[in-house]
């Protein structure tokens, strides 16, 4: 490929470009003139923002929930839950080898754990704590 045709590219490719962009920014001038669009626009922008406020304050409820020792709270509203998650920590070196598939079966573990009330050698267990919510689409207002 000769220069000349390379210098044709890239002036086809920039002309091309340049084109694109001077349309894209009519169109999006004729889309803010329209009030509708307009209107949707502002209305996202507040949806986004107060699902960022409600995942603050969710987050904020887990960490109190988990702080007092509140299990649930129930209402007309729905409910929410702070579930338990069993964990493990996991030292493959100590852990014997019926506990093992391709992976560390911690299913087996936990359920082993469960059965004799204590920890596996080589699995030290630890707690995970998290929020589960069901809430009702519109409460009642009665």
């Amino acid at each position: 490929m000769s220069n000349q045709q390379i210098e044709q590219q890239v002036v086809s490719i920039i002309t091309k470009e340049h084109q694109l962009e001077q349309e894209m920014e009519q169109a999006q001038k004729a889309l803010e003139a329209d009030p509708k669009f307009k209107l949707f626009l502002q209305k996202q922008s507040q949806l986004k923002d107060a699902q960022t406020q409600s995942a603050a304050v969710w987050k904020e409820i887990e960490a109190k929930m988990i702080e007092s020792d509140i299990k649930s709270i129930k209402g007309e509203w729905g409910y929410i839950t702070i579930a338990e998650r069993q964990n493990w920590n996991i030292d493959e070196a100590l852990l014997p080898k019926k506990f093992f598939k391709k992976v560390v079966d911690t299913k087996r573990i936990t359920d082993t754990f469960r059965l004799e009330g204590k920890p596996i050698a080589g699995a030290e267990p630890y707690t995970t704590k998290y929020l589960t919510k069901k809430i009702k689409e519109t409460p009642d207002n009665e």
